[in-house]
This record gives structure tokens, C-alpha cells and sequence, in this order.
């Protein structure tokens, strides 16, 4: 097994200031938006965290079982996987997140 964490550093001075470590997962890719660390995981499961403790603030999980999920990105307020199956290849899958973490 291996261990992760979420490790926060200030860039501003040199070297870099080391501030906190969190326990993490490992996971598929993860981004920063609207306050939130956004978190896409192996099981389908996309999850909502606090930046400063790492905490699950929600967890969205998809019915899909027909692609992979294989990254994220957000284009504005819009939330976008890249998914592969095996009809149409790469495709691209907007997500809706119906309620507010």
C-alpha cells in the first residue's frame, strides 16, 4: 500500500514554507474551484473537500458503470470528465452537481 496526503506550502519565501499535511487518497485528478478541492475517484465517485483539513464536505457519485472515467476540469461554473467506453472512445461528459456542498 501507499500513503498520500495533501501537503500546503507558501511560495512565497524562498525555500517554500512547508505548512500542513493532511492524510489523502490516491486518486485520479483533483482541482481547486469555488473555495473547494475537488477530488476524482477510482469508483466513480467524485468528492467535494475543505482545503484545510482534507475533510469530505460532499461526495457525488455517478450510475454510469459504462465508461472510465479518466480526468476533470471545470470551465467556468461547468464541470467536465473525460470518459472512455467502448462505443465511442474518449468522450467528453458534463456533470451536474445538484446540490451545493
Amino acid at each position: 500500500t501507499h500513503d498520500y496526503a495533501l501537503v500546503r506550502y507558501n511560495p512565497e519565501p524562498e525555500p517554500d514554507q512547508f505548512l500542513s499535511e493532511v492524510p489523502f487518497i490516491n486518486s485520479v485528478a483533483i482541482a481547486y474551484h469555488d473555495g473547494k478541492l475537488w477530488v476524482l475517484l477510482w469508483d466513480y465517485r467524485i468528492a467535494a473537500l475543505d482545503p484545510t483539513t482534507g475533510r469530505s464536505l460532499a461526495t457525488y457519485q455517478s450510475d454510469d458503470y459504462s465508461t472510465s472515467w479518466d480526468g476533470f476540469a471545470f470551465a467556468g461554473d461547468r464541470l467536465f470528465v473525460l470518459a472512455e467506453n467502448q462505443r465511442n472512445g474518449y468522450v467528453l461528459l458534463e456533470l451536474r452537481i445538484t446540490a451545493e456542498p
